[in-house]
C-alpha cells in the first residue's frame, strides 16, 4: 500500500505561537517535512501513526544556552544528546564553550556527529572554554582575534550565530571595556546578537568590590549593547544582576528592554525564586528559555566529569523546567510555550528552515510534552520553594522527521507532595 505520510501524531493539542494555531489536530510529516495538520486525518495514510492524545505537540523547543563541547570544556560541557533530543530538545545553541580556534572540531565532532541542529554562540578569547574557564590568564583582551574570529564567522555561517561576552567585575577592573569593544567591533561586521553574561561567575575577593562594585557592571556594558542583543540570567541572585537590593528591576534594566535588548533566563544555578516573584510582580519575564546545564548545576554520573565537590545541585535547569519555573509563579502555558520555540528562533536563528514553527513546509522539528497535574515541590538553590500543580515533561522528539525518546539521565520529576 502506498503511504501519504511518514508519520502522523494524531489527536495531540498543537500549539503554534508562530501561526497562533491552537487546537486538537492530526500532523502529518514526509521527508523530513511537516506537510499537514488537519482536525482528522486518515491513519492508513502513514507508514506509522503515534498517538499523542492528551499531550502537547509544539515546535521543537530550543535551548539557547547550552554547554555541549565535551571533554574540550571541562565540567562544563554536557554531551549534546543529554540536553538535546534526549531532553525533548531539537536545537541547541552553545554558549562561549567555542572559540574562533576550537570552531573547526566542535563542528566536526558535535554539529556533524549528534542528532540535534547545532549552533554557537563564539567565545572572544582563543581559548573558548577549554578547561572549563579554569584558565583566567587565558580570557585577556590580547587573545581577541578579531579577524581570525571573522574568518570564522565566514567559513562556519550556518554554525556561528553570535557572540558571548561575560560582563565580570575583576575583567572590567584590569581590563576596562577593551574586550567588548572587540566584540561589538566582531558582531557589527557580521551583524550577529552578543550574548551577555550577567552576574558574578566566581566569587570576588572584597578589594575587587571595593574598586569595582557590581552595580557599575551595567554602566559600562549597556553603552556597547544594542537592539537584538541578548542580557543572560534574568533572576540570578549573584552580584552585578537585574535587580537593585530592595528587589525593584535596576532602571538601567527598563532601559535596555525599551531599546530593543532581550533577556534570557539562563536557568543555570543562580537563578534565585524570590527574585523570581519580584520580576513577575514588576512584569520582568525573559523572552527565551536558555537552560545554562553544566556539571556545577547539574549533578550527572559520568567518569569525564569531577566537579571537585562544586556546585549548586538543588535547582534543576533545563527548557522544560523554564516552562515549569514560570508556570509555577503564575505565567500561562500559552505565554511560556513562544519562549522555548519561536522566540528564540527568531532572536537567536534568524527562524531558518522554520525551526520553532509547525508550518507546512517547515522542518519537522516537533517536541511532543506529557501535561501532568499534581502537586510538586520545586526548588531553588537557596533552599527556596514553590508547589506547583501542573507540569510539563517531554516525552520525545522529531528532529527532521526522526523520533527520539526523552530518555536523558538529566531528566527527572520534582519531588511529589500531598
Amino acid at each position: 500500500m502506498h503511504h501519504n505520510y511518514d508519520l502522523i501524531l494524531k489527536g495531540g493539542r498543537v500549539i503554534d505561537p508562530a501561526a497562533r494555531l491552537d487546537g486538537i489536530r492530526d500532523l502529518a510529516i514526509k521527508a523530513g517535512r511537516i506537510v499537514a495538520i488537519e482536525t482528522h486525518l486518515d491513519p492508513s495514510l502513514a507508514t506509522e501513526v503515534i498517538d499523542v492524545r492528551q499531550q502537547l505537540v509544539i515546535p521543537g523547543m530550543i535551548d539557547p544556552h547550552a554547554h555541549i563541547f565535551r571533554f574540550i570544556t571541562g565540567v562544563l560541557g554536557m554531551d549534546a544528546d543529554w540536553v538535546g533530543v534526549q531532553s525533548g530538545v531539537t536545537t541547541l545553541v552553545e554558549q562561549g564553550g567555542v572559540s574562533a580556534a576550537t570552531l573547526p572540531g566542535f563542528v566536526e565532532y558535535v554539529v556533524k556527529a549528534k542528532a540535534n541542529r547545532v549552533h554557537a554562540f563564539l567565545a572572544p578569547y582563543a581559548a573558548g572554554g577549554v578547561g572549563g574557564f579554569s584558565y583566567p590568564d587565558q580570557f585577556t583582551p590580547g587573545t581577541i582575534d578579531i579577524e581570525a574570529t571573522l574568518k570564522a564567522f565566514e567559513a562556519h555561517p550556518k554554525v556561528a550565530k553570535g557572540m558571548k561576552f561575560w560582563a565580570e567585575q575583576a575583567s572590567l577592573l584590569k581590563f576596562g571595556d577593551a574586550s567588548i569593544r572587540k566584540v561589538r567591533t566582531i558582531v557589527d561586521e557580521v551583524q550577529v546578537p552578543m550574548y551577555v553574561h550577567m552576574g558574578e561567575l566566581w566569587r570576588l575577593p572584597a578589594e575587587v568590590h571595593a574598586q569595582f562594585p557590581a552595580e557599575r557592571v551595567m554602566e559600562t556594558i549597556l553603552p556597547f549593547m544594542r537592539p537584538g542583543d541578548v542580557f543572560a540570567h534574568a533572576y540570578t541572585d549573584r552580584l552585578g544582576g537585574f535587580f537593585n537590593a530592595d528587589g525593584s528591576v535596576r532602571s538601567l534594566v527598563r532601559q535596555a528592554i525599551a531599546s530593543g535588548i532581550h533577556i534570557d533566563l539562563g536557568y543555570g544555578a543562580a537563578t534565585n525564586f524570590n527574585l523570581v516573584r519580584q520580576g513577575l510582580e514588576q512584569d520582568f519575564l525573559p523572552q527565551t528559555l536558555g537552560a545554562d546545564i553544566h556539571a556545577y548545576n547539574t549533578a550527572i554520573k559520568d567518569p569525564h566529569i569531577d566537579t571537585g565537590g562544586r556546585g549548586r545541585f538543588n535547582g534543576h535547569p533545563g527548557v522544560a523546567a523554564g516552562m515549569n519555573l514560570l508556570m509555577a509563579f503564575g505565567v500561562p502555558l500559552e505565554q511560556v510555550i513562544p519562549m522555548a520555540t519561536c522566540n528564540p528562533a527568531r532572536i537567536f536563528l534568524r527562524e531558518q528552515d522554520g525551526v520553532g514553527t509547525l508550518a507546512i513546509g517547515a522542518a519537522a522539528d516537533i517536541t511532543v510534552l506529557d501535561d501532568l497535574r499534581g502537586r510538586w515541590r520545586l526548588t531553588d538553590t537557596a533552599n527556596d520553594e514553590v508547589i506547583t500543580e501542573r507540569l510539563v515533561h517531554p516525552s520525545f522528539c522529531i528532529k527532521n522527521g526522526q523520533y527520539h525518546a526523552a530518555n536523558s539521565t538529566l531528566l527527572s520529576l520534582p519531588e511529589e507532595v500531598e
